[in-house]
């Protein structure tokens, strides 16, 4: 049926750094931000207080800067992860899709995991690959390159299994 092979490096990782991050933790985070800057700027406009508006928005300001240090530090672990696992900072994977569910078999290792339809709940883009997340924000991926049926044939199938994608 579907079935990719690939190459996950810190290219790949990099392509897919929006998203690494957690939804509801990127939502907090940029929540957070956007109410300590508009807090900051309503001091300044109602208190004429400068230097309680300073700190509220530098505050915000910092939170965003965070994220972005955060999904790096995330970046840095998997690749390291990966030099620990596979002995460089890049394994080879094949994915393949089947009605009990997605396989991930590591070829470096020779570790297979199966991921169940009903625990799959959203997917993104990028310029290589579609990453497949978990509920546990396990990423999967399907390499664009080496995908032999096109993807909306692939986008349907997955449409036809009880994953918790909002299509």
């Amino acid at each position: 049926m579907f079935e990719t092979t690939g190459i996950l490096n810190e290219y790949v990782l990099r392509e897919m750094k929006n998203y690494v991050l957690p939804p509801k933790q990127k939502i907090l985070m940029l929540g957070m931000a956007a109410v300590l800057i508009a807090a900051g700027l309503g001091t300044y406009a109602v208190f004429q207080n400068t230097i309680g508006a300073c700190v509220s928005v530098v505050i915000g300001v910092y939170l965003i800067i965070q994220m972005n240090k955060t999904a790096e530090n995330v970046i840095r672990m998997n690749i390291n992860n990966m030099r620990a696992n596979c002995g460089e900072n890049a394994c080879s994977y094949t994915t393949s899709f089947s009605d009990e569910g997605i396989l991930v078999h590591n070829l470096a290792t020779g570790a297979k995991v199966r991921y169940k339809y009903e625990g799959i709940v959203s997917i993104k883009e990028s310029a290589s690959l579609y990453a497949i997340f978990t509920k546990s924000h396990q990423m999967i991926c399907v390499f664009k390159k080496d995908l032999k049926e096109d993807p909306k044939e692939l986008m349907a199938y997955l449409k036809t299994k009880p994953t918790q994608i909002k299509w």
